[in-house]
């Protein structure tokens, strides 16, 4: 490479610098700047998933955020009217003060706020609505999981019933339509009841900067503070309910870091609980170098059903969710072991499981950069219990709890939960299975092991019929036995 023109080289790292900032004040879409795009969005379900089952993705108890606010007059929104009323300060004129300089702070971050949704809320033409929108639905959250209050208070000491609890936590938690951006519930948290609008710290009401100094574990921009920053009274306080639902379902025991990234909103959170352990391939080399193989890959990716793998001679054991060497963290870790030995976490299944994860493959096909791990598991799961004996033997092997009627309504649900889903199956970097996948595809194709299905299948299967070639067998070791006996005793007579 030759040396550079001129008097001297170019700095590439100022020059790129003084050009962000000149497009910084640029006017897009009337007068509205450009900023960063946050790591993910809260977005609209794609149509051709929503059809499979609308009532997966709209809330129908707590309704928050741009898509499914109602008219902030409307009678259903009293409650929300009350939670702020309640905490803010009895005497009209000091009311009137606090609510001024909240939704002060508010609007000057409202762009912002409108980055976090695909759309860019479109649908709230009215500035001032939409800030008012942002304050009572965001303190309606806070209000609701006690972020900031006593670790013991929950929804009842509130007036509220654990029913309306668990209604919150499907509407809040797991829908990802029905959603506040997270900066908005610390600054929220931060204005009402901190009562400090730190507009001199607050870096997100400046259009452009340059890059903060680093923050101490748990605190942002906002909060501008120390572990004790409001910032931090609100991530834990979120974390406390979802960490508690995650492990009492057994879906997750992952300890998420948040000082690496920052949650952009509820269901983002909760997505990062969702991450399988980087799995080395180095401990089953051996085994896998023994696959009988007839093909070095199969043309098309598809999981067989658990009976069919069983009928293979793989067998399936359930793996305990914990802290320990070789628990899994999440209901993700899937690991294939001793060449036919599949662990897999086991999975509850109740009314919440469908909504759960496919909201959380709406995040990942909305935004493809988060990866697609819940995805491919989702695809894992689907076509494995996908009939009603494919759920009854993983029910056996502890692999799948529900609380279903029956394990035909269990299979209909996992055979449905990919519908419109994409998934890119040949890039192992988005589909972390794949590899599990090939292993088991050898060993389910090799000639010996379909040898032994079939005769599994053909005549195994009867128990008369197993029975008898079990005593036909038994009776030929006999004579065996008896020959080779035989032949060792023989004495020649002279």
């Amino acid at each position: 490479m030759g040396e550079p023109t001129g008097s001297c080289s170019i700095d590439i790292q100022r020059l790129a610098a003084d050009l962000e900032t000149k497009l910084c004040n640029v006017d897009l879409d009337g007068g509205r700047r450009w900023r960063r795009s946050p790591e993910c969005l809260i977005s609209k379900v794609k149509p051709q998933v929503r059809r499979v089952d609308d009532s997966q993705y709209t809330p129908q108890v707590v309704l928050v955020g741009a898509y499914h606010h109602k008219p902030l007059d409307s009678t259903d929104q009293l409650a929300k009217w009350t939670a702020l009323r309640r905490v803010l300060p009895d005497d009209g004129e000091q009311r009137a003060s606090t609510l001024r300089r909240c939704l002060e702070a508010i609007a000057g971050v409202e762009d912002e706020a409108r980055s976090y949704y695909e759309d860019g809320a479109k649908t709230w033409r009215e500035n001032q609505m939409f800030v008012q929108m942002l304050l009572l639905d965001a303190w309606f959250v806070l209000d609701i999981f006690n972020v900031g209050g006593e670790a013991a208070a929950a929804v009842g000491s509130r007036g509220g019933s654990a029913v309306d609890y668990i209604f919150a936590v499907r509407d809040v938690f797991y829908l990802l339509e029905n959603q506040i951006p997270f900066f908005i519930l610390e600054k929220v948290y931060e204005l009402v009841r901190v009562g400090n609008s730190g507009q001199d710290q607050d870096q997100r009401t400046q259009t452009c900067t340059s890059p903060p100094p680093p923050q101490p574990p748990g605190a942002t921009a906002i909060a501008g503070g120390g572990p004790s920053s409001s910032s931090t009274v609100v991530v834990d306080g979120f974390l406390r309910h979802l960490r508690s639902l995650l492990q009492d379902q057994g879906y997750s025991n992952v300890e998420v870091d948040i000082t690496s990234t920052r949650p952009c909103h509820l269901v983002h959170l909760l997505h990062m609980h969702f991450t399988p352990m980087a799995m080395s391939p180095a401990d089953d080399t051996d085994d896998a170098a023994a696959v009988p193989n007839r093909r070095a890959r199969a043309t098309v990716y598809r999981w067989r059903g658990a009976t069919q793998y069983h009928a293979a001679g793989v067998r399936f054991k359930k793996r305990a969710l914990g802290a320990a060497a070789g628990d899994a963290r999440c209901v993700l870790d899937v690991e294939l072991r001793r060449l036919t030995t599949l662990h897999v976490p086991t999975l509850t299944v109740d009314n919440n499981t469908w909504r759960v994860l496919r909201n959380l493959m709406a995040l990942e096909q909305n935004n493809p950069h988060l990866g697609s791990h819940v995805t491919a598991y989702c695809l894992f799961v689907s076509q494995l219990a996908g009939t009603a004996s494919d759920v009854a033997l993983l029910a056996r092997k502890g692999v799948v709890v529900h609380f279903m009627a029956t394990d035909e309504d269990v299979a209909d649900g996992f055979a449905g939960l990919c519908r419109g889903v994409a998934l890119d199956v040949d890039d192992a970097r988005r589909n972390y299975l794949q590899p599990t996948w090939e292993r088991m595809e050898r060993w389910y194709s090799s000639r010996p092991v379909n040898w032994m299905a079939l005769l599994r299948r053909r005549h195994l299967s009867n128990p008369l019929v197993a029975i008898a070639l079990l005593a036909a067998i038994t009776g030929l070791v006999c004579e065996v036995v008896q020959a080779v006996y035989a032949v060792k005793t023989y004495r020649p007579t002279i």
